[in-house]
Order: C-alpha cells, then sequence, then structure tokens
C-alpha cells in the first residue's frame, strides 16, 4: 500500500481538531502557569498601556487562527477560562480538515451551488475579515506600535531583543496577519465567482 493511499484512509476532519484542541489545552495551561510566574517575580510590576502576555499564548494565536479569537459565552466556569475557546478553535480545525478531506476524494462542486448565495456568502465574509484587519490595523496605530512610528529608542531596544515589544503587541501583529489573509483568501473566491 503507497503512502498517498493510507492518507486517504484519515478523515482529517476529525484528526486536526483533535490534535489541535489537546495542544491547545496545554498551551493555554502554561500560558496561566507563565503568567502566574510572571506575576509572582514582578509583583509591583505596571503593565500600562500593554497587557503582559505569557509567550505560550503568541503561540495559540498563531496555531489556531481566527478560532482563538472567539470564546464561547460559558468562559466563566471554567478555571482555565481560555478553555472556553476550545469549540471554535475545533470548528476552524475541522473546517481545514473537511476541506483535505474532500480533496482527498476529488470532490471540486462548491459547498453552496446557487451563485448567489455563495456571492453574498463571500461577500458577509470578505467584509468580516476586512473589519477585523481594520481593528487590528487601527489598534496598532493608535497605539504607535508599527516599526515606522516607533522612537528610535525603542527600535534599537527592539533590534537588541527581538522580544522587547510585549508579547501581546506581537498578538495584534498575528492577529493582523490571519485577518489580511483571510480578507485576501474570500476577496479572491468572491472574484473567481463572479467571473465564472
Amino acid at each position: 500500500m503507497r503512502s498517498t493511499d493510507s492518507l486517504r484512509g484519515v478523515r482529517w476532519k476529525w484528526i486536526l481538531p483533535a490534535i489541535a484542541v489537546v495542544l491547545t489545552a496545554g498551551l493555554m495551561i502554561l500560558a496561566d502557569r507563565q503568567y502566574a510566574a510572571f506575576w509572582t517575580a514582578h509583583p509591583r510590576f505596571s503593565d500600562t498601556p500593554w497587557e503582559v502576555q505569557p509567550p505560550a499564548r503568541l503561540f495559540e494565536q498563531i496555531l489556531d487562527g481566527p478560532g482563538f479569537y472567539f470564546p464561547f459565552p460559558f468562559y466563566y466556569y471554567f478555571r482555565y477560562r481560555d478553555f472556553a475557546r476550545l469549540p471554535s478553535v475545533a470548528s476552524f480545525w475541522m473546517w481545514i480538515g473537511w476541506s483535505l478531506d474532500r480533496r482527498q476524494r476529488g470532490v471540486r462542486s462548491p459547498l453552496i451551488r446557487s451563485r448567489p448565495r455563495r456571492v453574498t456568502s463571500y461577500i458577509a465574509l470578505f467584509g468580516l475579515a476586512s473589519f477585523f484587519a481594520w481593528r487590528y490595523f487601527t489598534g496598532l496605530r493608535f497605539n504607535w506600535l508599527f516599526p515606522s512610528m516607533l522612537p528610535w529608542q525603542v527600535l534599537k531596544d527592539v533590534a537588541t531583543n527581538p522580544f522587547y515589544l510585549n508579547f501581546s503587541v506581537l498578538g495584534m501583529y498575528v492577529g493582523l496577519a490571519w485577518a489580511a489573509f483571510y480578507a485576501i483568501y474570500f476577496g479572491w473566491k468572491l472574484i473567481a465567482t463572479l467571473r465564472s
């Protein structure tokens, strides 16, 4: 049996979310411990105007994309409140896995067969992704967090230590990158649908 044949039997829509949820839950627990360790070591530290964010949380944001930014509303019931993000993370990776499964089976027909409905959904998704990209962009700009706007001393500090910029700031850059990626993706799908 060839490796491509064995990969066809894999149901990515179940494997990817399971792996992502386990990894993300581990990162969330690690982030909680890193956060507690930071405040134990720096009890009088003031993090205004930027929130202190553990490195593990940044890796969650990189790994889980848009799924990370939509926690379910019942997060107060969890010891680790970030666990309320896990259903969204699972949904995001299930969608990617489902797309991979369709490609492996050779399914090329669109999920929404009606062209007007497909155009409407791509417009809505493009608008949502563009809105998030704009919000991240204006947030970074408002706080003077673009390299072109930073004072010379801050640029010098970042050059000598890349982690001088707080991880919450790096998380904003990650959010901007994910939102911009999806705005481009859904814009491209919209144009392709309009041309077909």
